[in-house]
């Protein structure tokens, strides 16, 4: 029943909308993130569509023959497709070759492709001549969580649906529900963890309550629940925050969660979200968005302050724990870099100027003075008379001789 579908009421009300006026597309895009109902509704969208039910209000009756053979998983015109495991164009060519018999039982062939971003480039121009030209008879459902992967050309030639995220409150709201229609004994606290936990998937919300009920038998409460998903209390967390400086306390703690069996991904992350929660109640002024005690809330807004939670933020995103390797390294490396990183960081002493020796005055070459044509050259200026050995120089005749030359010209 599209009334069982939570969190989702702006598709739901859309859907029914079109079945009581009979304005159905011949192609459906859900698109969003996993466990929000895109495969539920897709389920449910196909029941109602061969309803036999009368008066028909848009909501499948689940009493007559297409329906039970549509729940049960045994009706003809039904098929539900994993993309994932059926990504060649080779299937995409047999569901073709299936589209031209008429339906057996039901109103519509109803096909119902899972996680359609997984189709090949073949296989998605094989669908997509398909959706161009349906017969009247077929019905198609597409559901992804990855919208980009899927073409334009697939998604402009199908009715989009956007699934949202469901809120934390609505899906405490249907875990209480199930609880209690199930005796189970569950307290609030742990409750809102399981939804906390759960980012926006009430499927993912219900297999931890089913993990949880077999577990502690019937009664579950917060500590129970962080015991069995491997988790820490918030009040732990902060007195490990604000001890982070002291790096063998920090370790220590580390240590400790590590071989109690608590899982490194999951404390890294539980540590990261409590000074987002901070960070989130320092900007808007009210701590009790940590769902701590306020007197812990002070002493650890006190103790960090929004730059330090930021660089810390940014560790915790550098941290890969998710790429194999040593986790219990990286998550020590990771701590390490917390402890160093709210030390103060040296002051840069400027180098001292090197001292150079003063240069060396230039020699200079003595200035001939520059005599004035009248005036008669003085006798230290005046050449020497050379002797009569030096006359009977070749060398020093030659040079006679060119001066002389030169004098003529």
């Amino acid at each position: 029943m599209f009334a069982d579908v939570f969190g989702q009421p702006h598709i739901t009300q859309t859907l029914t909308a079109q079945l009581r006026s009979g304005s159905l597309g011949h192609a459906y895009l859900f698109t969003g993130s996993r466990g929000t109902g895109k495969t539920s509704c897709a389920k449910i969208l196909a029941r109602a569509i061969n309803c036999q039910h009368v008066p028909f209000d848009g909501e499948p009756c689940n009493e007559c023959e297409p329906c039970l053979a549509i729940i049960n998983g045994s009706a003809p015109d039904v098929a539900e497709i994993d993309a994932a495991s059926n990504s060649g164009v080779d299937n995409i060519r047999s569901l073709r070759e299936e589209l031209v018999y008429t339906p057996v039982m039901c109103k519509k062939r109803v096909y119902i492709i899972d996680e359609v971003h997984m189709l090949s480039t073949g296989a998605f121009n094989a669908l997509l001549k398909t959706l161009e030209e349906p017969p009247e008879h077929a019905l198609f459902i597409l559901a992804t969580t990855e919208t980009h992967k899927v073409p334009a050309t697939i998604i402009s030639r199908c009715q989009r649906f956007a699934f949202k995220r469901i809120p934390e409150g609505v899906i405490t709201d249907r875990l209480r529900t199930i609880c209690g229609g199930e005796g189970l004994d569950a307290d609030a606290g742990a409750l809102e963890l399981l939804a906390r936990i759960a980012d926006g998937a009430l499927r993912d919300a219900l297999s931890l309550l089913e993990q949880c009920a077999n577990i502690t038998g019937g009664t579950i409460t917060e500590a129970s629940v962080r015991e069995t998903l491997g988790l820490t209390g918030l009040t732990d967390l902060a007195a490990w925050l604000l001890e982070m400086d002291d790096l063998q306390k920090s370790m220590a703690r580390l240590d400790a969660m590590y071989q109690s069996g608590l899982d490194i991904s999951a404390i890294l992350g539980q540590l990261s979200a409590l000074l987002r929660d901070l960070l989130m109640g320092q900007m808007l002024e009210d701590l009790s968005v940590t769902r701590l005690p306020a007197e812990d809330a002070k002493a650890l807004s006190a103790e960090w302050p929004r730059a330090r939670i930021l660089k810390a933020l940014a560790q915790f995103a550098d941290t890969r724990l998710s790429r194999g390797g040593d986790k219990k390294l990286e998550a020590d490396l990771c701590m390490i870099r917390l402890a160093c990183a709210n030390e103060p960081e040296p002051v840069a002493v400027p180098a001292p100027a090197p001292v150079h020796a003063p240069a060396a005055p230039e020699t200079l070459a003595p200035k001939q003075p520059q005599l004035r044509p009248d005036e008669p050259v003085p006798s230290e200026l005046k050449p020497l008379p050379l002797d009569e050995e030096a006359m009977d120089n070749p060398f020093m005749q030659e040079a006679i001789r060119l001066m002389e030359e030169r004098k003529n010209v």
